[in-house]
């Protein structure tokens, strides 16, 4: 297996003019470890009241992504705090933390006639509500803007976004 890897991630990260070999680094879309499992099963019932019931997961889980450290400081003196890193640190040197989540449905079809019936379905999304982050801080010093005192504590590998906590969601579809 390959490790994907480039020299600059976006315009917005501006490369680190004084280390051009610390700009090749793992990207911050290699992920080393991904397990995806995905499962589909109809449970039938005895009494043709209750008919069958489809119930389907998706299993994901994969090792976190790279991130850049900043040193929250101009120390090139470049003008712009934005793209320094810490001393010999390379660029995504940091490796921030995993996403598991578990999908759920269960479905059933309802008949209303000889010819159309009822699906009735129920999705849970990420169903042990796991805090999944997003983005962090991956500010390691102050931040050096002029004027502006440094932040009573600097959070750095602190979540800055998160993905979206367990969600439910129920719908009904018109077969015919």
């Amino acid at each position: 297996m390959r490790n994907n890897v480039d020299s600059l991630a976006n315009l917005a990260d501006l490369p680190e003019g004084e280390d051009i070999d610390g700009e090749a680094s793992l990207s911050r879309q290699d992920v080393r470890h991904r397990f995806t499992l995905a499962v589909l099963s109809e449970v039938r019932s005895g009494m043709p009241l209750f008919g069958s019931v489809r119930i389907s997961g998706l299993v994901s889980v994969e090792s976190g992504r790279p991130f850049n450290i900043f040193a929250g400081r101009d120390f090139n003196l470049d003008g712009n705090p934005n793209s320094d890193r810490p001393a010999l640190i390379g660029r995504n040197a940091y490796e921030g933390p995993s996403y598991a989540s578990v999908d759920l449905r269960v479905a059933r079809d309802l008949p209303l006639n000889t010819r159309a019936r009822v699906e009735l379905m129920l999705d849970v999304f990420n169903l042990f509500d796991r805090l999944n982050v997003k983005d962090i801080n991956t500010v390691w010093g102050g931040i050096d803007y002029p004027n502006t005192p440094p932040p009573p504590q600097l959070g750095f590998g602190s979540p800055r976004d998160v993905f979206n906590p367990r969600q439910v969601q129920f719908g009904a579809k018109l077969k015919f």
